[in-house]
């Protein structure tokens, strides 16, 4: 793990790699209490911050990535972006609903995070709506996601036609 003055080299040294565990931590800042609870509330999926803001809804300003980036330098650490879902039973798909942490994507693309993790992957929390880590199958948790500006302009089921246009990978 690294020293709060020692990530400006770490991070500079493209030879070393780190872990995501190195800046990413349940309880860090912006963390919520389900965060803490992950393995009750729902599952963590592996992906890179880039099929994360991708999932998600645009942002058009970019309020308090400096201060993530200089708490991430200065060795704080950030909580896992998360994204609230809905399964979509006869679709087999997760419908992103809602999401927390794209300022903290932000911060880590701004200082080139993907880079240097060991596998270019960041823990995301996956929140279900009305299911827990317990209803989890392998179905479930190797579904493919409808992307949340398709619950924004559109309503299922009555728009589900549309749905293949919307979907991505984490």
């Amino acid at each position: 793990m690294t020293k709060p003055n020692d990530l400006d080299n770490y991070l500079n040294n493209i030879n070393k790699k780190i872990s995501a565990s190195d800046v990413i931590d349940n309880k860090g800042a912006g963390s919520m209490p389900i965060n803490v609870d992950i393995d009750y509330f729902g599952f963590i999926k592996q992906s890179t911050t880039y099929d994360f803001l991708d999932a998600v809804t645009r942002r058009v300003y970019d309020d308090g990535i400096d201060f993530l980036v200089n708490h991430i330098k200065n060795g704080g650490k950030i909580a896992p972006p998360t994204l609230f879902v809905e399964w979509l039973k006869d679709e087999k798909l997760w419908m992103i609903t809602g999401h927390e942490g794209r300022g903290r994507a932000k911060a880590l693309q701004k200082l080139e995070i993907d880079d240097f993790l060991d596998d270019h992957n960041i823990p995301i929390h996956i929140i279900p709506y009305r299911l827990r880590a317990r209803d989890m199958d392998e179905e479930k948790l190797n579904a493919d996601f409808v992307r949340e500006d398709f619950f924004q302009k559109y309503e299922y089921p009555k728009d589900k036609k549309f749905i293949q246009s919307y979907i991505c990978k984490l």
